[in-house]
């Protein structure tokens, strides 16, 4: 009886499996590191995404803010005076040393404006009100800047960096922000010259509509 060479059917398959045994266990080795390069790419597009998307908000947010009006909360708050009625007095002291009044300035036209150093569009809206009050003072108007609620350092230093002049009224309580029903800032109320409201604006204002605004009243006839 001769000897059989042949290989046995069975010790091949087994050989072939191990084989592709091998192979899928090597392509498996190879394919984890480009899934974790893959699952890395994937975080880093969706986190360059998320903030693209913050910094997208955040700059709309900014806009926003820099050309519109900063909310303030509304807890508990009268409402907001309109125009048409007489515009409240009050008292409160001056930045530069003596007290002022609404009253003080009868016979004028005021811009009563409140704001505060920390309001990004009442930042931006101060130099053309600065420009108008310049330009306009000796005709017969004036402005009452009332910063809400902050400290005198700050707003000093705020004044002095940016150069303004017109008259600066503290209301370090809230009162007269309440009494007139401040909602956001900047809110400007233009009184004419017997002391009536004749416009309510919240939000920053420019140069031509400052000025727009005020030269209508100078033209008004008194009465």
């Amino acid at each position: 009886m001769g000897v059989n060479n042949e290989p046995d059917v069975q010790e091949i398959a087994t050989v072939e499996e191990h084989q592709a045994s091998q192979i899928l266990s090597t392509r498996r080795r190879a394919l984890v590191p480009w899934l974790a390069m893959s699952a890395a790419v994937l975080v880093l597009v969706v986190g360059l995404l998320s903030l693209k998307l913050f910094l997208s908000t955040a700059e709309s947010s900014s806009a926003a803010s820099s050309g519109g009006v900063v909310l303030l909360p509304s807890a508990g708050q009268p409402p907001a005076l309109v125009a048409g009625g007489d515009a409240p007095d009050f008292t409160l002291h001056g930045l530069a040393g003596p007290d002022l009044s609404l009253s003080d300035f009868r016979g004028q036209v005021v811009m009563v404006n409140f704001w505060a150093t920390w309001c990004p569009p009442c930042r931006s809206e101060m130099p053309a009100m600065q420009q108008v009050y310049a330009e306009s003072k000796d005709k017969g108007f004036t402005i009452i800047a009332v910063n809400i609620q902050e400290a005198q350092g700050p707003i000093s230093d705020f004044v002095s960096k940016l150069g303004l002049t017109f008259p600066i009224a503290l209301d370090p309580n809230g009162d007269v922000t309440k009494l007139y029903g401040i909602y956001g800032l900047p809110s400007s109320y233009f009184v004419d010259r017997m002391g009536r409201i004749t416009e309510v604006h919240v939000g920053a204002l420019t140069k031509a509509e400052i000025l727009t605004k005020v030269n209508v009243l100078l033209a008004s006839p008194v009465g």
